[in-house]
């Protein structure tokens, strides 16, 4: 199982904006980026996990909480509490930033979960 921490500080959101590749989905965009943009502090197989949601596409606070909540337990669900979750051969950290769009409300969340599955094995993540 990896080891998950948080992405809080607004220049590793920036810098991930510049260092990475964008995957779409519907729901939401996965930003994502290898061990690369990572500091050297951190412990091999780490993975940052973002979340963020925008007052101009989803809302207001209220609903770009929601938002955040829904793309927290995808990924929970998905990377953070799946034992059999590894990244790409040969990487030894990951920086993901979820983005929400618009449609994330009324998207039905096993949609999500199959955007997601499907974006992380794109990615060359194994799920399973």
């Amino acid at each position: 199982m990896v080891n998950c921490q948080k992405l809080k500080k607004r220049s590793d959101f920036q810098n991930l904006t510049h260092k990475s590749q964008a995957f779409k989905t519907p729901a939401f965009i996965l930003l994502y980026a290898d061990e690369s943009a990572q500091p050297e502090t951190l412990p091999p197989h780490t993975i940052r996990l973002g979340y963020t949601a925008t007052k101009r596409s989803i809302g207001n606070a209220v609903k770009r909480n929601s938002a955040k909540r829904r793309l927290r337990a995808l990924a929970d669900e998905l990377i953070r509490l799946n034992p059999k979750f590894e990244l790409p051969e040969g990487t030894k950290g990951a920086d993901m930033v979820f983005i929400a769009r618009t449609r994330i409300a009324d998207t039905a969340f096993d949609k999500m979960r199959q955007h997601l599955a499907q974006t992380l094995k794109d990615m060359g993540c194994t799920l399973s």
